[in-house]
């Protein structure tokens, strides 16, 4: 509700020692799916740009994470799972996962899983990481503009 009255998306910062923020990326990709729904293409971007800091945000603060502990600035599997059921290819959200698994993600979390990912999001991964093996690691880096969903026939 904040986003329509304001046009602004609250977001608790991390705590410290917190290794997961999933009620945060839980939350946000719900509200992307909700803007996806409506085609509210600057409130998806909004959500993006939300998602991206809270990775880059718990990415900073959360250093303790190990090949043991799933990175804190990965989204959870259900939050993959809910962006890839809900939404089309090329979607901005969906980039954007793929990015973050493709260049923060380790194998041991994906295969400790209880429940597998997604196979449209496996396959996606797999073509990333192929297509970018002999890249650096900086393409993260990208701002979030970069995963903006934009209008058919029209760059952004």
């Amino acid at each position: 509700m904040q986003l329509i009255y304001t046009g602004y998306i609250p977001s608790k910062p991390m705590t410290p020692g917190v290794i997961h923020n999933d009620a945060e990326y839980s939350h946000l990709c719900k509200l992307y799916l909700f803007t996806y729904k409506y085609r509210d293409l600057e409130a998806q971007n909004m959500v993006i740009d939300a998602l991206h800091a809270t990775s880059q945000e718990a990415g900073r603060i959360a250093k303790d994470a190990t090949y043991a502990i799933r990175d804190a600035s990965l989204p959870p599997r259900q939050c993959v799972e809910l962006i890839y059921d809900s939404t089309s290819e090329g979607s901005g959200a969906r980039r954007l996962l793929i990015d973050l698994y493709a260049y923060k993600g380790h194998g041991k979390w994906m295969r400790d899983e209880k429940e597998p990912f997604p196979p449209e999001f496996m396959s996606d991964l797999a073509f990333e990481l192929l297509e970018t093996r002999i890249l650096s690691h900086s393409r993260i880096m990208r701002t979030s503009q970069f995963y903006h969903d934009v209008a058919s026939g029209k760059k952004e």
